[in-house]
């Protein structure tokens, strides 16, 4: 839809515009309109000594409680953990992989750009998915983890990124902390292991950490059963077949043309940018009725951002 408004200029880079702008549109919509979040129960099962981090799911926002529901498949065997601070726990627990195994008492939530481990005397690299060409050649990436099972200290690395090649991590890390890089890209940035496979990524737009991991101490004796209550947040739209979160499907196309009215305009002939900025008006209004319906205070929000054709105070304020 978006690309039939841009007639002549239509591309594949502007497409990928298109992509980006919904994208950003998207996010700032629940960063600004202050929509209500959902909560969620996620089940973790915890087995040996073995288990350091635990994976959390992709929508985790934060945490309520935490909670062990059985030990062994004994369910009389129940606690609430204690959240600490990553600091807390790497300042005053220090070597935990050499510490006595036991019931857990504390975790900790780290936030990090990586969906697992990389393993020991792993290969690691830093590559764009655009070209040097294209941009991606002065960006500094940083890599903070551990480098050893001991994960008695973490090692700050910074790399400059180098378009589609491959720029090699030069000490392996075991436990990604943070994966973020310091400008915008062209590309997704990725920290991929020897094989290939993603272990991080980050968006043209976006900094740092997407992600979230939690962390027990003491490490576990036996297998628990546990379940974490949290709140979700809003999932970035990455592949072309995502829908965008906490937004009903009838203001999905107000998506678009709100991404057109804030980023787009300055592409399309001047007659028809009118006719984008009033349908995004339209779904503004109609969003903005819906919510006040719900009781929903401070949910509105306008079209239109800083430098863009429609509200000088913000895109959604």
């Amino acid at each position: 839809m978006m690309c039939s408004w841009l007639g002549a200029k239509d591309s594949p880079e502007m497409r990928a515009r298109c992509k980006s702008w919904i994208q950003q549109t998207h996010m700032m919509l629940i960063a600004e309109s202050r929509i209500p979040t959902e909560s969620s129960v996620y089940a973790i099962s915890i087995a040996s000594a073995s288990t350091v981090v635990t994976d959390l799911p992709i929508d985790f926002g934060s945490v309520m409680n935490w909670r062990i529901i059985s030990k062994n498949g004994d369910t009389s065997f129940t606690r609430t953990l204690k959240e600490v601070t990553p600091d807390w726990l790497d300042r005053y627990v220090q070597n935990r992989s050499a510490a006595t195994t036991g019931q857990p008492e504390y975790f900790t939530i780290r936030r990090t750009s990586h969906p697992k481990e990389a393993g020991d005397a792993t290969t690691l690299n830093i590559v764009s998915t655009a070209t040097a060409a294209q941009g991606d050649n002065i960006q500094r990436v940083s890599l903070v983890g551990y480098p050893n099972a001991t994960r008695d200290r973490a090692i700050h690395q910074e790399f400059t990124l180098n378009g589609t090649t491959n720029v090699s991590v030069t000490t392996p890390i075991r436990t990604i902390i943070s994966f973020s890089k310091d400008s915008d890209t062209t590309g997704f940035v990725q920290l991929k292991d020897g094989s290939g496979t993603i272990l991080a990524e980050l968006m043209p737009w976006s900094r740092g950490a997407d992600l979230a991991v939690a962390e027990v101490f003491p490490y576990v004796d036996d297998t628990y059963e546990t379940e974490m209550r949290y709140w979700r947040r809003a999932i970035p739209m990455v592949n072309e077949s995502d829908t965008p979160s906490f937004v009903d499907p009838q203001y999905h196309l107000g998506l678009a043309y709100a991404a057109l009215a804030e980023f787009g305009v300055s592409f399309i002939d001047d007659d028809r940018a009118q006719q984008v900025i009033a349908q995004a008006e339209r779904f503004r209004q109609r969003f903005n009725w819906n919510r006040g319906r719900q009781n929903v205070s401070n949910a509105g929000f306008k079209w239109g951002g800083q430098t863009g054709p429609m509200s000088p105070t913000g895109f959604f304020r």
